[in-house]
């Protein structure tokens, strides 16, 4: 019990540091100049590192399966080793007040899943990309949603929220992050580079590499088509 109290109490103070870092980012970034043009391709300085939490909380959350790998499942006694790891279970909202629960990923073969907060102009960047491939998938059983990790924390970050959302044309949902003693929360605050995106299949298990940095331009969007079609090819509904 004790063990569990204190383990809150870092995950707590974690937060808050977070929470600042997030404060002075968005004040060292001023207004969001959104139509910034910013080279194609992923590298180091187009993604934000932020946060300090303890990283133990990482240890799991971030460790995904290459879908390309076509090696036989490692067997073992331990039922867990040979399961892709699961996003966590949630319940929360969209921004406009609409209940979004983690049911949503069995109704679809692939879920895109982008991490962003509201003063990280790469995040900003990526999201005309990223509408674009959402529409391109229109008939096919792949979804989008984006989680906005300061929203709360963040003094009008759900207005910024909104402001850019409208400015950028994004049409999938905008979901809240979950309280940090949460499942949810302690794996969304495990991620220490913005933007990053995540894949989920239909059984609700973390599929692929996470793409930490922005999608930005041609060769960006080629490379997240890519893995959403290997992920739709490997589908078994």
């Amino acid at each position: 019990m004790k063990k569990t109290q204190n383990r809150k109490k870092i995950i707590k103070v974690g937060v808050l540091l977070l929470a600042l870092v997030l404060f002075f980012t968005m004040a060292g970034c001023g207004q969001k100049n959104v139509e910034k043009s910013v080279s194609s391709g992923t590298s180091e300085s187009e993604k934000t590192t932020v946060g300090s939490l303890d990283r133990s909380l990482a240890s799991e959350a971030a460790v995904v399966t290459d879908p390309a790998d076509t090696s036989e499942p490692v067997v073992s006694d331990d039922p867990q080793v040979n399961k892709r790891p699961l996003f966590p279970s949630f319940t929360t909202k969209d921004l406009d007040g609409n209940k979004v629960t983690s049911d949503l990923f069995s109704e679809n073969a692939v879920t895109v899943v982008n991490l962003w907060f509201t003063g990280c102009i790469y995040c900003v960047n990526e999201m005309p990309t990223l509408e674009h491939i959402y529409q391109s998938y229109v008939n096919e059983p792949v979804e989008f949603i984006s989680i906005c990790v300061d929203l709360g924390f963040a003094e009008g970050a759900d207005m910024q929220a909104r402001d850019i959302i409208e400015h950028t044309g994004v049409t999938y949902p905008t979901l809240w992050p979950g309280d940090v003693d949460t499942e949810f929360g302690q794996f969304l605050y495990s991620f220490f580079a913005f933007p990053t995106t995540v894949f989920v299949n239909r059984q609700g298990e973390l599929v692929g590499q996470p793409i930490e940095g922005a999608i930005m331009g041609e060769p960006g969007a080629e490379f997240l088509k890519g893995c959403i079609d290997e992920i739709l090819s490997a589908d078994t509904p």
